[in-house]
């Protein structure tokens, strides 16, 4: 896991202050209306200028904290006009003032090994707009297949998943590559390791 420490930036001219917000779920909707105390102009700073995941399927990957900071009206957050959604991507608004942001980036939704990538983007306006600013923040997931004695447990399919009361995650059964497989995995999230159960019944 890795983020880079640059900041993005882009400036032009309007002002406001008054704030609401939205979320909706999978990459994220969040809407910014301000009215303004009498500065001009229009800011937005964000960083870093990219944020990496990189872990294990099945195994916590931490989260990320991404910083803005704006002066405008109207600012918005989230994917790019004819973007595919990015469910695997979750977010946290931690704090807002009336010129910045707090945001916790965090992986959710997926146990699929495998690159993923999107973008999100901070916005005053829309395309097309004279007023339009905004600053395009790459996010991306390397996901790795989890091995254990060499063995890829996730390297199957029409398996089941399960999580029981203490967190701990449970794979069993499905086709692999060698045919049918009656094995019983689990994976203990305290430990950050996963565990033969022997046979599934």
């Amino acid at each position: 896991m890795r983020a880079s420490n640059d900041r993005v930036t882009a400036t032009e001219g309007m002002d406001s202050m008054k704030m609401q917000a939205a979320r909706a779920p999978g990459l994220m909707l969040l809407v910014l209306i301000l009215c303004s105390c009498g500065d001009s102009g229009y800011s937005l700073s964000v960083m870093p200028s990219s944020v990496s995941f990189s872990g294990t399927a099945g195994m916590l990957i931490a989260p990320q904290q991404v910083y803005v900071e704006f002066k405008g009206d109207g600012l918005s957050v989230g994917p790019r006009a004819g973007d595919p959604p990015a469910n695997w991507l979750g977010y946290t608004l931690l704090s807002h003032t009336d010129t910045s942001l707090q945001l916790l980036f965090s992986i959710a939704n997926t146990t699929e090994p495998g690159d993923y990538e999107t973008i999100v983007r901070f916005a005053f306006g829309e395309p097309g707009d004279p007023h339009f600013k905004h600053v395009d923040l790459p996010v991306s997931l390397h996901l790795a297949a989890a091995q254990v004695n060499g063995l890829d447990i996730h390297d199957r399919v029409m398996s089941v998943l399960a999580q029981d009361a203490q967190g701990n995650l449970w794979v069993s059964v499905g086709l692999g590559t060698e045919g049918q497989l009656n094995d019983l995995w689990m994976y203990d999230a305290a430990t950050n390791q996963w565990t033969s159960m022997g046979w599934s019944p």
